[in-house]
């Protein structure tokens, strides 16, 4: 019997697995205050590496500006770091 028939499966990997593409609270710090950020801006900055997959922001850190954040998905912690800080977090489709 061939080898790759003894060895014993494990697992099961999604064929059409969501992947979201992570950004941290921190890292909008960057963008000047009372801005729209979104994919774009975020690929441009260099904290994406494609605007096609979907975006979720978490809330690692602190946010010291009034920004609109537009991503597929926010962690829990994220929305409430975001209205803390006077910034309104917009949901777009993935």
């Amino acid at each position: 019997m061939p080898l790759i028939r003894r060895i014993p499966k494990k697992g099961f990997n999604a064929l059409f697995k969501n992947g979201y593409q992570v950004v941290n609270i921190e890292s909008l710090n960057r963008f000047e205050s009372n801005s729209t950020v979104g994919p774009v801006e975020f690929k441009k900055a260099g904290l994406i590496g494609s605007v096609n997959e979907p975006v979720k922001i978490l809330g690692k850190g602190k946010l010291s500006k009034a920004l609109t954040v537009k991503a597929a998905r926010f962690s829990e912690s994220a929305r409430r770091a975001l209205e803390s800080a006077g910034a309104k977090a917009e949901y777009i489709k993935a």
